[in-house]
């Protein structure tokens, strides 16, 4: 490639607005809500498959996660772990995303919950 086709490819490049900074201490309350408190770092290097020391450097506010890691952590912990990156400016559907993720794990462990009372009721 030309030199003149180099400077093009900077200047587009650098045309591209940043991503916003991830809040991490959204992202450290998001993971001891899913994880607990106990050994969060150990569980969610686990999870994601990273290694512990680069989620500890998030934890400790060292490192933000990159985009990359962003979408791994998304992908395992789900819309809720987006939304938990970027409070407030995150778009609607996101917010209903998160909405209705939660809404269906609650059900589901409200039905859990149900099915064990009525166990011990000695409900058929």
């Amino acid at each position: 490639m030309t030199a003149q086709g180099n400077a093009r490819n900077r200047t587009s490049a650098a045309a591209k607005p940043p991503l916003p900074d991830i809040d991490l201490d959204g992202l450290n309350a998001f993971f001891v809500d899913r994880e607990g408190a106990y050994e969060t770092v150990y569980r969610v290097s686990v999870r994601i498959g990273l290694p512990e020391a680069t989620v500890r450097n998030w934890w400790e506010k060292r490192n933000a996660p990159s985009l990359l890691h962003g979408l791994v952590i998304a992908d395992v912990y789900g819309v809720g772990a987006l939304a938990a990156m970027w409070p407030g400016i995150a778009p609607q559907w996101l917010d209903e995303s998160v909405r209705a993720a939660r809404a269906a794990e609650l059900e589901l462990r409200l039905a859990e919950t149900e099915a064990q009372l009525d166990a011990l009721r000695g409900a058929p």
